[in-house]
């Protein structure tokens, strides 16, 4: 370990400021840099001037500097050679480093001299030098740095993956060739919109490093320091190196024609000094605009950061040019696009031979477009080179598809020519056995030097393993040789154990796929973190194509079950296994499973099963059924398409009305009976209603003008005050494509205006719906009303907060006609079928109410209060502990980070509602792996490529104190109060209020709130009310859901981001499901709920938080507009806990 090494961890490191603006600053003429030719080129001034050169290093050392960067930022051969000064780059940077090193002799105590490696103005990956220059151009800079006795190596201002990918491997083999070895540091460029230059967003940027080998990984240049917050908090989260900041002196503006920096010394150490503690930086300087006097202000307080260790993280990742994709996706498997395969797909191949750059490009974008995680990318074709393909298509794929790459090929030049060209982390596929371990070392030579994933497949020196023990043994040997004797993260090996084809017959091969996937079990017993993958479709071949496509579906589903993380193989032809017939099932988990029998074999059935099948997607229809049963089937089933043939079919023997009222209506009479009895999941309910509307409109023209008469009449609305519409909306769905006409009046309407309408409309019911406490409310007042107006409609209300009994008992009591409560949309069907029938019953006022619910608890009332009417429970906490800021801020993250939070539990059964009901566990298994997880995955991938949410957030930190049940809310220098915050108060049990849990006004202490709201923007409710009014149901039912999941997911990133600034994260549940159960200290509040119900609460809180610059605001009701907003505050005390008043 160097010198430099060891101080990094004892103490953050002072660096200097701006050598460009203190160069500058002298006005270089063209005599100082020794003529017109080389006017521009600041390095040769460290010959020509140097005692500018030391002199500005012995300023930054003299303001306490602990380290400075050599004046090299452009000298490199790519660079001088602009110059004609290519062939002494490395005497000039040997130069720099020994110039600056005789500066720091002079002062006393240890100094440093950091080796500045710039990007040059060529980017590698846009194609304006090739990787090979750009390498032999660093690895002339390094070789110079380092015999010039350089203490680090620091690639700076990196604004390309491919750039930092060439210096790394450039600076590693430099020390290599001098038998020497410094710490490497590298610093990217993260501009104004959040990403580098070329796209890169930061995870990208430190899954690429992550197996480089770097020592510190930060960022410099571009912004001033509030800008790389939301940069530097994911890196303080993830990243297992130190951390540098060397921002500039704010963002830079034009006065007059020249460019200032904004942040004066004092104001640019206190900005910088509050960054360091909040990310627990190891490493501080200035870049652009920063002088001595800056660093001279952050030496000021550099002593009281202390450094930090940062472990190695476990998520291993891959990354694109653009994004980085976990290996651990969930629910599995991870996709890897199998089309951009030379020897698996025949149209890929074609285009290849062509050389059809833009549609082979455009083959990919339809994979990443179908949900695949990443790309297998293999260009072998017989009579063609390679290696001249593989860059080819590399350089246009990796700027136009975000995806990462997985390169495929048995020829170590290729992967080495593809590693070169593709920036970001890939994966290679593959290595093995075969001819001993020659070709293996090579190319794990190249994945450690560029930073590669690697597929391992199960083969040896005796051929590929077959069976369960020799597929483990060679496991085991690959194991050893690329985590042990190699180094590399267990969650960097993926190993790949082989299926074969059941479709030849071959003895050998009828227990194959049953092999794999107890190899697959034992790969993932023994060696957990190890990765798995599989090429699924091997399994089938030979056999035609429906039975393929069911045995892939099969061994798929088998596969994850057993524990497969990554599988090769078309997501667009999946066959969801819920929709395989019985039989086929059956007949083809025996082939896998190996069930051969006296006079029964699998194969031979299969064989007959299929014989005459083409391929398909999902079990047909049968055509010689009656079109009357195709009628009803098509809605069952949900299929547009195929319910439009059959409408156009029974038009030629069946009158419009009798097809929608004796053969449509039956189909979706069908559909409600079977979700009533726990058979079917809602989104496939929707998928009928869409089929039904499908189906009405094709009939529209040839219905009569007054033939088409509804059932009935219904107005439906969203109660005054509430913006919530999601459960109305599927009760319009629902009664709509059963025969009702429904007219829905939206969000926010008061009874006033439901019974205009209805003056206009005659209706044969209304149904209100609201979603909140105080909606259920409203809604009785609302009956009240209308009873005051001599109304007598039936009534149906539905909501989350509503209950059976409050309808029943206090509803009822305050109106003369039908309450009815509709728990579901089909409730509310069965309610108006019963209507239109002329069922509906009277209810029976006289009837004896049902006894109240009496509580009973043990002891007294509950526990004293204390002198000041705080509950005597709750313990004072002292000291508060001390944010990193005080006042609000804007918090940058992107949905990648949020998607982290995102509880797909809650999204698939809650959200989506796709509940097992009364099917088996294996029925439930299939339709959450055939349906719910892939359409889950589809949807996030719709979401990163779309620009349907932008998520934004405010959070912060104010000095308050509690005052009875209240919290003063006072401004960050406490000078006035700017809120107070009123909660209510438990009756019994432990008496509590939120107050409590905050210092008491008589203790002369100030405690901490912690306040957040975030926000998916109001693109996201519009587009969800698109979505409605163009009947697309699905799609609005599954945006609405997963939006409002989203929408929690980033309010608990948010929540977690204030834990670890509060420092009390150390109690945070591993498991993020514990997580989500309030697995944590410091509770989230949010107003509408049962702590703190009264929503009038959200006023001043957005108004602490600045809400209103995010575009959110109240509605009168004082809920938060656009739809998918919430917000909170944060107690931070041990004892806070989720409690109902």
């Amino acid at each position: 370990m160097t010198a430099l090494e060891s101080l990094i961890k004892e103490k953050v490191l002072l660096l200097d400021g701006a050598m460009g603006t203190q160069i500058f600053a002298h006005k270089p003429t063209v005599e100082d840099y020794g003529g017109a030719e080389l006017e521009g080129c600041v390095e040769v001034l460290n010959e020509r001037r140097p005692d500018w050169i030391k002199g500005i290093h012995a300023a930054y050392f003299e303001a306490g500097a602990d380290a400075v960067e050599t004046n090299t930022f452009g000298c490199n051969a790519v660079v001088l050679a602009e110059f004609g000064l290519a062939h002494r780059a490395e005497e000039l940077n040997a130069a720099a480093v020994r110039l600056a090193r005789s500066v720091a002799r002079d002062f006393a105590g240890p100094r440093y001299v950091i080796g500045s490696v710039g990007p040059g103005p060529k980017l590698v990956t846009l194609g304006h030098v090739d990787p090979v220059t750009l390498y032999r151009s660093y690895l002339g800079q390094c070789r110079g740095l380092l015999a010039g006795g350089t203490d680090a190596i620091l690639i700076e201002t990196c604004q390309d993956l491919g750039q930092i990918k060439a210096a790394v491997r450039a600076a590693k083999a430099a020390m290599a060739e001098l038998r020497t070895r410094v710490p490497i540091w590298v610093q990217v460029t993260v501009e104004t919109t959040g990403t580098l230059l070329l796209g890169s967003d930061i995870a990208a940027v430190l899954t690429t490093v992550e197996m480089l080998g770097v020592d510190v990984l930060g960022l410099n240049c571009a912004t001033g320091p509030d800008e790389m917050h939301p940069h530097l908090q994911h890196l303080a989260e993830a990243s297992p190196f130190a951390i540098s900041c060397l921002p500039n002196a704010g963002l830079p503006r034009n006065e007059g024609g020249r460019t200032v920096y904004p942040l004066d010394p004092a104001g640019f150490a206190e900005k910088v000094l509050a960054t360091a503690k909040e990310f627990r930086l190891n490493a501080i300087g200035g870049c652009c605009g920063t002088t001595p006097d800056h660093i001279r202000a952050l030496r000021a307080g550099v002593e009281r950061l202390a450094p930090v260790h940062r472990s190695v993280r476990e998520d291993r990742q891959v990354a694109s040019l653009y994004q980085s994709v976990s290996l651990h996706q969930e629910p599995k498997p991870l996709i890897v696009g199998e089309r951009t395969n030379a020897n698996g797909s025949r149209l890929f191949r074609d285009l290849l031979g062509r050389e059809d750059w833009d549609a082979l490009v455009d083959v990919a974008k339809d994979q990443q477009r179908e949900a695949a995680h990443m790309l297998d990318v293999c260009v072998a074709y017989v009579g063609r080179d390679e290696a001249r393909d593989m860059e080819a298509l590399l350089r246009r794929l990796v700027t136009q598809v975000t995806l990462p790459l997985m390169i495929d090929s048995t020829e170590v030049a290729v992967i080495e020519r593809a590693l070169q060209t593709a920036p970001g982390k890939c994966v290679v596929n593959s290595i093995n056995f075969e001819d001993g371990e020659g070709r293996a070392l090579q190319v794990l030579d190249l994945c450690r030097e560029h930073g590669a994933a690697v597929v391992a497949l199960t083969i040896d020196e005796q051929g590929m393993a077959k069976g369960v023990a020799r597929k483990l043994e060679v496991a085991a040997r690959i194991v050893d040789l690329v985590v042990g004797r190699y180094g590399f993260h267990p969650g960097d090996l993926i190993i790949d154990p082989l299926t074969f084809t059941l479709g030849s017959g071959t003895e050998e091969f009828r227990r194959s796929a049953l092999d794999t996937l107890e190899a697959l079990r034992g790969i993932k017993e023994r060696w957990p973190g190890v990765r798995t993958l599989l090429g699924v479709s091997n399994v089938s071949f030979g056999l035609k194509p429906a039975a393929r496509h069911v045995l892939n579906a099969l061994m798929l589903f088998h596969a994850v079950k057993a524990g497969l993380d990554l599988a090769i193989f078309n997501a667009a032809k999946v066959l969801p296994v819920a929709r395989i017939p019985e039989r086929e099932r059956q007949v083809m988990e025996d082939l896998i499973f190996d069930r051969r029998a006296e006079g029964y074999d699998p194969l031979r059935e299969a064989l007959v099963l299929f014989q005459d099948a083409g391929p398909r997607a999902s079990a047909p229809a049968d055509p010689a059924l009656p079109v009357e049963a195709r009628l009803r089937q098509g809605i069952i089933d949900g299929e547009k398409q195929r319910i439009l043939s059959a409408v156009d079919e029974a038009l030629r023997s069946i009158p419009p009305l009798d097809i929608i009222n004796l053969h449509l209506l039956e189909g979706m009479r069908t559909v409600g009976e079977r979700f009533g009895a726990g058979e079917m999941q809602l989104p496939f309910v929707l998928e009928s209603a869409e089929a039904m509307k499908a189906a009405v409109a094709r009939l529209e023209p040839h219905l009569p003008k007054e033939g088409g008469r509804a059932k009935g009449r219904v107005l439906l609305a969203t109660v005054k005050g509430d913006v919530h519409d999601i459960g109305k909306n599927l009760v319009d769905i629902i009664l709509t494509n059963n025969g009702f006409e429904v007219r829905n009046l939206g969000i926010k309407q008061p009874i006033e205006r439901i019974l205009a309408e209805l003056a206009e409309w005659p209706a044969d019911a209304i149904g209100l719906s609201g979603l909140l406490v105080k909606s259920t409310v409203i809604m009785k007042e609302n009956l009240a009303y209308m009873a005051e107006q001599g109304q007598r409609i039936p009534v149906l209300l539905g909501g989350a907060a509503l209950t059976r009994d409050y309808v029943e008992r206090d509803c009822r009591a305050v109106y003369a006609g039908p309450v009815l409560y509709a728990e579901d949309a089909f409730e509310g069907l069965r309610h108006m079928e019963a209507l239109a029938a002329g069922r509906l019953a009277e209810p029976d006022r006289n009837a004896a109410a049902a006894p109240a619910i009496r509580v009973l608890r043990r002891g007294g009332s509950g526990v004293d209060l204390d002198p000041s009417g705080r509950s005597s429970w709750v313990r004072p906490e002292q000291p508060a502990p001390e944010p990193p800021f005080w006042g609000a801020r804007e918090a940058g993250h992107g949905l990648p980070e949020i998607f982290a939070y995102l509880d797909d539990f809650t999204v698939i059964r809650n959200r989506w509602s796709f509940t097992q009901g009364r099917l088996d566990d294996a029925a439930f298994e299939a339709v959450l792996a055939d349906k719910a997880e892939p359409l889950l995955q589809a949807w996030k991938a719709r979401l990163l490529e779309a620009p349907l949410l932008a998520p934004r957030a405010r959070y912060g930190y104010f000095p308050v104190q509690a005052r009875g049940n209240a919290l003063r809310v006072f401004a960050p220098d406490r000078s006035r109060l700017l809120h107070e915050l009123g909660f209510p108060r438990q009756e019994g049990g432990r008496r509590l209020c939120i107050a409590d849990f905050f210092a008491a006004e008589d203790s002369g202490r100030f405690d901490v709130l912690g306040l957040q709201v975030v926000t998916m923007g109001e693109a996201a409710a519009a587009h969800a009310a698109s979505l409605y009014a163009a009947d697309r149901y699905s799609d609005y039912f599954y945006f609405h859901g997963l939006a409002t999941e989203l929408t929690e997911a980033y309010a608990e990133l948010l929540h977690a981001r204030i834990r670890r600034e509060l420092g009390i994260a150390g109690r945070d549940a591993a498991d993020l499901r514990a997580l989500f159960s309030q697995g944590y200290q410091g509770s989230r509040y949010s107003y509408g709920y049962p702590a703190c119900p009264d929503l009038e609460g959200n006023a001043p809180l957005l108004d602490l938080l600045g809400a209103p610059d995010l575009g959110i605001g109240l509605t009168e009701g004082f809920q938060m507009t656009p739809e998918y907003t919430t917000s909170a505050l944060v107690a931070w005390h041990p004892q806070a806990r989720y409690f109902s008043v």
